[in-house]
């Protein structure tokens, strides 16, 4: 009668670990869904002022009416909302 031969002693071991990793593989899938671990969030700090700047007009400018009182009416909430202050002007 033949004799078997022997498993590697490498596939035994996974053999032998296989039921454990069997076990391990779902509590390792759940944890990670289950929210526990989680990440921090950044933090945005919004500065609504940030994205707006004062319109400035030169004396080279030619405006019409809608447009002055548009750029006006913005200088306007600038300065309520987000304190723009009005620019001073150097005299050369």
């Amino acid at each position: 009668m033949p004799s078997n031969p022997k498993p590697p002693l490498s596939l035994m071991r996974l053999l032998r670990a296989l039921p454990l990793l069997l076990l391990v593989r779902p509590l390792v899938g759940c944890a990670m869904l289950g929210g526990h671990a989680t990440e921090p969030k950044p933090v945005i700090v919004s500065d609504p002022c940030s994205a707006w700047k004062p319109i400035f007009v030169s004396t080279k400018d030619v405006l019409t009416d809608a447009t002055a009182k548009a750029i006006l009416d913005h200088n306007e909430t600038g300065a309520r909302l987000c304190g723009w202050k009005p620019r001073t002007t150097s005299k050369k």
